[in-house]
């Protein structure tokens, strides 16, 4: 028998209102169609005050609903002081404009207090503790709840694997809290109601939910929609308006919503221009005060059929919320190829506006007058088209058969997958890298291969000529000892430069793997650096003695591969360094997150303080930005040794140019403030002129920073067709033009960001399996 679906939701039932609860609703409803499902809610209600939390307005207990179990829980009693004294006078209070993502605003131990005193059920919770075996996965909705969050921290160890988030998340306070990170850190998939509630989760929360994203959208009974749009109404006062000319506002009247920019706005229009035009609201909420001397009728709750005729007949639908998840009434809206108006900065409406030009987008007092004077003398036609363009998005995005198989397809997809079969294979391999460091590229590549190797059952062990004493201490891998590794085992060998591993590699007589990993041209060092001139020429020689000395050479890049073809090396393949998964489960560093969320705009670098990185170029382009605006600052991440050649060098033009307060030598850091640069970073800048991949690129790419790079080595290969390359250096004021519009153009950084995301895919170990698969040998 296959096991039931779980949505989890402190509220349920066909006659709450909110928009969660609705969508809960709709959810069970469709979903049993398909699957079992239980729904797991309160006995509370959402109509009542927060205070009302508490009271137990259903029977506890199991009922059948159209085909679905409900079971019910009593809800634990509350503080509401306490939680009155945390949401209305410490979070409510500020403005999201005022907050940093990945920094709470209240202290942590504020954010008890309000968990402690949300809407919560021991008993529900206690259930899923004890029955969660009878559940093939696990729905939880809305986010800010305590039925979401207090259950997913304490009893993720038994439900992980199986935790899905339906956020309906919106642009508030609630969504920076850290607790609310947690859960999004924790769960296995989150779905999400429109594009624009995606970005806000990225943006908030950043590279780690980007893979457990997907679009589901949110459906709508269309043809029942349509027939309600074909009755006629009762109402004498709705027949009157439906002869005017009007504007429509649908949805809760309250100071949350935007309303009073609307109103303000309208009458703002109404007094500038002679203008016969109307606005009518309908929805719940206080009636507002008679302003019918401006064109302002309210019409409080009006039945579904009045709803829909008031959409029908209206010229558009204003929607000034910036507090949306999905907005149904836009959706509505559209289905009748009616023009939206809605606010610029609510990313879940102006997304799908600014995509489909099926309406107006809106900030200030003065846009909202210009749209309205739009939407009122625009031409018939292009409000037409629209309204047509809008009713094309609606129609594909609100149909529920595509919407369910979505669902169907996230719930399939936690299923244990099987992993490709090999045959049993007897052969030890050992993997042999020159040095092993933490941050450094090529020891997460090694760790990704002996990781991957272990999972399809191969005995493999991981040795390194050099280990850095605190990855020793870890006893994660052995030195290397040449006495250990047998004839009849295979060796994977990471090169990167001169070592004595290369005279035993020759000599070993069992199979070879060779991975190139490039050496940098000794041309770099000659003015700094001596003896890795010498350590690059050699590295070079003992290269070229290898090359009829492997069974297979493998390249992370085809550049790399293109210079074993010219030492003499055959049958070269290119094998791309993936993304490391265990990155997706670390947490950014808050201090360094806060610190870096200044107001001042970041341009970063990662890599080690090298001449072939040119830090020094790019300490001369933050010259140029500065000369353009003060307000920027260049983050060179990196290991460096004080007393080198270059490192000096870089110091003295940073003293010359009085760039001090300007530049951030971060030097070596842990993952987890890497982390927490990168969220925090505005632009990734390259000029290096040699790099045999380019591992920082690809992180600036899943951390959707967008990147200019130098146009040299490996590097546009690895970006492909997206960021932007530069081929000329020396034009350093165009340069730092193209920065700052890089750093402030919305829609260009859109756009860059956009063909990022597409690229990174390919550095994913899931698109990458079959070349990672000949390493099985």
């Amino acid at each position: 028998m296959t096991k039931p679906v779980a949505i989890v939701t402190p509220w349920f039932g066909e006659q709450e209102k909110g928009g969660a609860e609705k969508l809960a609703w709709e959810l069970a409803n469709r979903l049993s169609d398909k699957i079992p499902v239980v729904v797991l809610t309160t006995c509370s209600s959402e109509s009542g005050k927060a205070f009302e939390w508490s009271a137990n307005k259903y029977t506890s207990g199991s009922t059948k609903v159209n085909g679905f179990l409900v079971k019910r829980f009593e809800a634990d009693k509350t503080n509401y002081s306490d939680f009155e004294s945390i949401v209305f006078h410490k979070l409510l209070t500020r403005k999201c404009s005022e907050l940093l993502k990945g920094v709470s605003p209240i202290s942590q131990q504020e954010e008890e207090i309000y968990l402690k005193n949300n809407i919560n059920s021991k008993r529900l919770e206690n259930h899923i503790r004890f029955f969660h075996w009878r559940y093939s996965a696990f729905i939880f909705l809305p986010y800010l709840y305590g039925t979401t969050i207090r259950i997913i921290k304490n009893l993720y160890s038994i439900l992980k694997n199986r935790i899905i988030i339906q956020p309906c998340l919106h642009a508030e306070p609630y969504a920076y809290l850290d607790i609310v990170s947690d859960i999004f850190m924790l769960s296995d998939k989150i779905l999400y109601n429109s594009e624009g509630e995606q970005e806000l989760s990225n943006t908030l929360y950043g590279f780690p939910v980007f893979r457990k994203g997907i679009l589901v959208g949110s459906g709508i009974e269309q043809m029942s929609f349509y027939e309600k749009s074909l009755t006629e109404s009762q109402d004498k006062v709705i027949l009157s308006l439906l002869s005017q000319k009007y504007i429509l506002y649908l949805g809760k009247k309250s100071p949350e919503k935007n309303l009073p920019l609307l109103l303000e706005s309208f009458i703002r229009y109404k007094t500038q221009f002679s203008s016969e035009l109307n606005l009518v609201l309908a929805g719940v909420g206080e009636k507002i005060e008679d302003r019918s001397e401006h064109g302002i009728f309210d019409m409080g709750i009006v039945s579904e059929s009045d709803k829909v005729l008031l959409l029908k007949n209206a010229i558009a639908l204003a929607n000034p919320s910036l507090n949306e998840s999905f907005s149904r009434v836009m959706m509505e809206a559209w289905l009748l190829q009616k023009p939206v108006m809605v606010h610029s900065k609510c990313l879940a409406t102006s997304l799908p506006v600014i995509k489909t030009k099926g309406g107006l987008t809106a900030n200030t007092t003065d846009e909202w007058v210009n749209v309205i004077h739009s939407m009122e003398t625009g031409k018939e036609k292009e409000l037409e088209e629209m309204g047509r363009r809008g009713f094309v998005y609606a129609s594909q995005n609100t149909n529920w058969n595509t919407i369910i198989t979505k669902y169907l397809e996230v719930i399939k997809s936690l299923a244990p997958k099987s992993k490709t079969k090999f045959p049993k294979n007897k052969r030890k391999f050992f993997q042999l890298t020159i040095g092993y460091k933490s941050g450094d590229a090529i020891t997460e590549h090694a760790r990704t291969i002996y990781q991957y190797l272990k999972s399809h059952g191969v005995d493999i062990v991981t040795r390194s000529y050099y280990i850095d004493p605190k990855i020793e201490k870890t006893k994660e891998i052995k030195k290397f000892h040449p006495k250990e590794i047998k004839v009849k085992d295979a060796i994977i060998f990471h090169f990167s430069m001169s070592s004595k591993l290369t005279t035993f590699i020759q000599s070993h007589k069992g199979i070879k793997i060779l991975i190139y990993h490039n050496i940098t041209p000794s041309h770099f060092f000659e003015k700094f650096d001596s003896k890795f001139v010498e350590l690059c020429k050699r590295g070079r020689e003992e290269l070229s003695r290898l090359k009829n000395s492997c069974d297979f050479v493998f390249c992370d890049s085809d550049y790399n591969a293109h210079e074993l073809q010219e030492i003499g090396f055959k049958n070269v393949e290119t094998i791309p360094i993936v993304f490391p998964e265990k990155i997706w489960k670390i947490p950014p560093d808050k201090y360094t997150l806060q610190k870096f969320q200044d107001g001042r705009k970041n341009i970063l670098f990662v890599g080690r303080m090298a001449p072939n990185k040119k830090q020094d170029d790019l300490i001369y382009l933050l010259k140029e930005i500065l000369e353009m605006d003060k307000n920027v600052r260049l983050i060179l991440v990196g290991h460096y040794e004080t007393r080198e050649i270059y490192f000096l060098y870089l110091k003295k033009i940073i003293q010359k140019l009085n760039l001090e307060d300007s530049v951030v030598l971060a030097g070596s850091i842990s993952q987890s403030e890497l982390i927490a640069i990168y969220r925090a970073a505005d632009l990734y800048c390259s000029m290096s002129e040699h790099e045999g991949f380019g591992v920082p690129i690809v992180e600036a790419m899943w951390h959707d920073v967008p990147v200019m790079a130098y146009n040299a080595a490996a590097v546009p290969e690895t970006l492909g067709n997206s960021g932007i390359l530069f081929n000329n250096k020396k034009e350093l004021k165009r340069l730092a033009a193209l920065s700052l519009l890089m750093m402030n153009d919305r829609d260009l950084r859109q756009k860059i960001i956009y063909s990022q995301r597409e690229r990174r895919e390919y550095f994913l170990l899931d698109n990458q399996e079959a070349n990672y698969n000949k390493f099985i040998i």
